[in-house]
């Protein structure tokens, strides 16, 4: 069968379990039953996968600094509003002892640790009895990345990262 425009379209009948159907097949919207051409017939180079490439081969003898600090909310009294992390590892917690102190309710005496390793803050669970959380998440350990939202009890904790030149 024709239609105006001269192209050709196909009816179909059939019979099923609903009543009997008529299909139209129009072969503008067949899908084409050819395989896409492969890159050697269609010209087109192969793509290589990615490739990892080590900061000195990307930047030469650029250095990048790793700047680190901890935002503090709602934490009490005698609680800092930042706290500067470095290289060396931090325990968080309300025992005297602990580097960053929150003296609160719901913050075990070692909560959890943030400690630097392969150009990465880590923040680890040391087992606490109300957890932590990160971005409302409760982990045991997990790599920290720019704003992330540190819950311990009702302390909120921003963690902010800067990359600068050296």
């Amino acid at each position: 069968m024709k239609n105006e425009g001269n192209q050709d379209f196909s009816f179909h009948r059939r019979k099923d379990d609903v009543g009997e159907r008529t299909q139209i097949h129009d072969p503008r919207f067949m899908p084409d039953a050819t395989p896409p051409p492969t890159p050697k017939e269609s010209g087109e180079r192969k793509r290589k996968a990615t490739m990892r490439v080590e900061r000195k081969q990307l930047l030469g003898d650029i250095t990048v600094g790793l700047r680190a600090h901890l935002d503090i909310f709602e934490a009490g009294p005698g609680v800092p509003e930042s706290f500067e992390l470095g290289d060396e590892e931090v325990v968080l917690g309300r025992n005297a002892d602990c580097l960053l102190r929150l003296d609160l309710d719901h913050v075990s005496r070692h909560h959890a640790k943030v400690y630097f390793l392969e150009d990465e803050y880590y923040l680890e669970d040391l087992q606490s009895t109300n957890g932590t959380f990160v971005n409302g998440v409760q982990v045991t350990r997990c790599v920290l990345r720019n704003n992330d939202l540190v819950e311990i009890g009702a302390t909120k904790l921003y963690f902010v990262e800067e990359r600068i030149r050296q």
